[in-house]
């Protein structure tokens, strides 16, 4: 299986059309208009339909423009859609607002989960009887690539498997600036500030995600693609006249996202990273529980070494063993 992100959206142009109104009603009503770029919604549309997985996984949904455009598209395939996130933006804030559009057995298809931490969210009861399964990776972090690529795909055996990354942008055929627009070195501690962007390959992007799904396919031999290079290169000049006649600001060839395929028949062949769950969580309660006071202060110390956080993770744990009080 190796979807075209061109061909998508040109072979169903029809169907896009169809659900502008819903999309614009939905964006009227949310209020979120610049959260997600108005033809992102179709681009995404036309993956899942072309796709028609049984299971649509996001990773990561804050307002809830893409959980929207999935659970859409899901009504017509006869699909699941699972979406986790650390915040509760889309319960308390965007439901409401759009709850005149959409019926309970909408909502049915959608199992919108706020966690606080979704590397503790098991998820082999609904993956493992899937058959097909398209993974929206839309939540930055480290430990949010271990969670996926160590985690999740590795049950995707016997299954298509199609990851779809946000925010990567293939510099080939999108502009980037090429100085450092006066900013230190990408690290990790910025990444998510968007102060600096690093670049791998052909691709840039602020998030980390891009430096381990690029690590990620490098070992496995495996082409991470862009949507930039799909709509630029396979479309025709008659076919993009096409797709604005029919779409409208709808259709536009950037895309800034990134994809790849697991390959299933040689499904035996890859490589995947250990996860560790025990130890992800670990180092995520240190990081917020422990460290929480000196990242609110600028101006006080940071622990930034690997090395040092690890021996800090190490001390913590020899007293909640033997019980000692943090003083």
């Amino acid at each position: 299986m190796s979807i075209s992100p061109a061909r998508a959206i040109y072979q169903n142009k029809d169907f896009l059309k169809s659900l502008k109104p819903r999309i614009d009603s939905f964006i009227k009503l949310s209020g979120r208009v610049h959260d997600l770029p108005y033809h992102q919604f179709f681009q995404l549309a036309a993956i899942a339909y072309e796709m028609k997985p049984d299971l649509i996984v996001e990773l990561g949904r804050a307002y809830g423009n893409s959980t929207f455009v999935f659970t859409e598209v899901a009504g017509y395939i006869n699909a699941k859609v699972i979406s986790l996130c650390d915040n509760n933006f889309w319960a308390t804030i965007t439901l409401p607002k759009i709850r005149e559009l959409v019926n309970d057995e909408w909502l049915k298809r959608l199992d919108a989960r706020f966690v606080n931490n979704f590397l503790e969210v098991e998820m082999k009861t609904e993956i493992l009887p899937a058959k097909k399964v398209l993974v929206f990776w839309d939540a930055h972090g480290f430990q949010t690539a271990e969670y996926v690529l160590g985690y999740l795909l590795p049950m995707m055996k016997g299954k298509e498997c199609m990851v779809v990354m946000h925010d990567i942008t293939d510099m080939r055929y999108q502009y980037v600036d090429d100085s450092y627009r006066q900013q230190r070195i990408w690290r990790p501690d910025s990444a998510n500030e968007g102060l600096s962007m690093v670049r791998v390959g052909n691709f840039s992007s602020f998030n980390e995600q891009l430096i381990a799904a690029f690590d990620f396919c490098s070992r496995n031999k495996m082409e991470l693609r862009s949507a930039d290079q799909s709509f630029l290169t396979e479309l025709s000049e008659i076919e993009v006249q096409e797709l604005w006649d029919c779409l409208n600001d709808g259709f536009n060839t950037e895309a800034h996202w990134a994809y790849f395929n697991l390959d299933k028949p040689n499904f035996w062949k890859l490589h995947f990273p250990a996860f560790d769950r025990r130890a992800a969580v670990e180092e995520n309660k240190f990081k917020r529980d422990y460290l929480k006071g000196v990242r609110d202060k600028q101006d006080e110390f940071m622990i930034r070494s690997e090395r040092v956080r690890r021996i800090a993770i190490y001390l913590q744990q020899l007293a909640d063993r033997f019980g000692l009080e943090k003083k």
